[in-house]
């Protein structure tokens, strides 16, 4: 995994806000004060700066490759970066809660089922919400292969 590339790939996906804004959650269940990259902020009005919220970024992604690591504490058959990248970009998004709740994705996963596990998700509130980045994870996790 090279997690210079996936903080690359997340600050793109989420985009940089200096000011807190509502966020609604992916997939239901509310939503948060977000700001910077996309990590939780404080309340309404908060500011941060690019570089601590750079620093917050890398932080939560940290988060969410252990939260891999619990869901997956062995690598699933077939695991490529791409698709290992694509469950932690999954697991930000979402969130450790949240992500938990596909369970039979992540029984598909656990067993090497990619292909059933990206049908699955392409049934999901998830997809349906969060649009190309969804898209992509579930064609990553498809094909093993990094999407252009």
């Amino acid at each position: 995994m090279d997690i210079s590339r996936l903080i690359t790939r997340i600050k793109k996906e989420e985009g940089f806000r200096s000011e807190s804004y509502w966020d609604d959650a992916p997939g239901g269940g509310g939503g948060q004060y977000s700001w910077g990259y996309g990590t939780m902020a404080p309340g309404p009005g908060a500011t941060i700066d690019e570089e601590t919220a750079a620093i917050e970024l890398e932080g939560e992604i940290w988060e969410s490759v252990e939260g891999y690591r619990f869901v997956f504490p062995v690598d699933p058959p077939g695991l490529t970066e791409a698709r290992q990248e694509s469950i932690i970009d999954m697991l930000f998004n979402l969130g450790i809660s949240r992500f938990l709740a596909f369970k039979n994705t992540i029984e598909e996963i656990r067993h090497g089922e990619w292909t059933a596990a990206a049908e699955r998700l392409k049934g999901s509130l998830w997809y349906k919400q969060v649009k190309g980045r969804a898209r992509r994870i579930v064609q990553e996790l498809d094909t093993g292969w990094f999407a252009s």
